[in-house]
């Protein structure tokens, strides 16, 4: 018994917390008329499939690549990784113990320390479509409650700015393709 109470409280002291933050969010898009949500309507179809569909990006690498870069998370503590972990242990042991063995110092490239961190990030993000609406409860997870609001905030603004920018784009094609098509009215009309 005692084994155990002393193994608790060594586990205890030495697992560092974690704090979640959670958001919920809506997803605004034309939902089918109540008669038509029925399945196999193409509608309804076409709905659950934009609902999938912005779920997944609430998930996506391009967001938590986005968050890396804009809170600067290669410089954050939390974030920080040490190359080689164990491996750097040993081959800085075998140095000490014979001068002919030299450690290699691996420095991972841009490509490879952004992955990393993105993959940190995408650990911590948790996405749940809350059943029969059109939200999801999105949480991130810190080892401190202030650094978990701040990474959901963050990555939230990350998510409705992209929308945002990928509607402006879609507006913009739409009204240069009205632009055309006004021209060869008017040129038809002048005929």
């Amino acid at each position: 018994f005692v084994v155990i109470f002393l193994i608790a409280v060594v586990y205890t002291f030495a697992v560092t917390p974690l704090f979640n933050s959670v958001a919920t969010i809506e997803f605004e898009e034309k939902k089918p008329k109540q008669e038509d949500r029925v399945y196999g309507n193409p509608e309804y179809d076409q709905y659950k499939g934009y609902l999938a569909t912005q779920l997944e990006l609430l998930k996506s690498r391009k967001l938590a690549e986005g968050l890396v870069e804009r809170l600067n998370l290669a410089e954050s503590p939390e974030f920080a990784t040490t190359p080689g972990g164990a491996r750097k242990w040993f081959l800085d042991l075998a140095s000490r113990l014979n001068p002919n063995i030299v450690p290699e110092e691996e420095e991972p490239n841009a490509a490879a320390r952004m992955n990393n961190l993105s993959d940190k990030v995408l650990k911590r993000v948790s996405v749940k479509p809350v059943k029969t609406s059109n939200l999801a409860s999105v949480s991130m997870d810190a080892t401190s409650p202030v650094l978990a609001n701040q990474l959901l905030q963050n990555y939230l603004d990350l998510y409705l700015e992209n929308n945002l920018e990928k509607r402006r784009k879609e507006s913009l094609e739409a009204s240069a393709w009205l632009k055309v098509e006004l021209v060869q009215v008017e040129k038809k009309l002048m005929e």
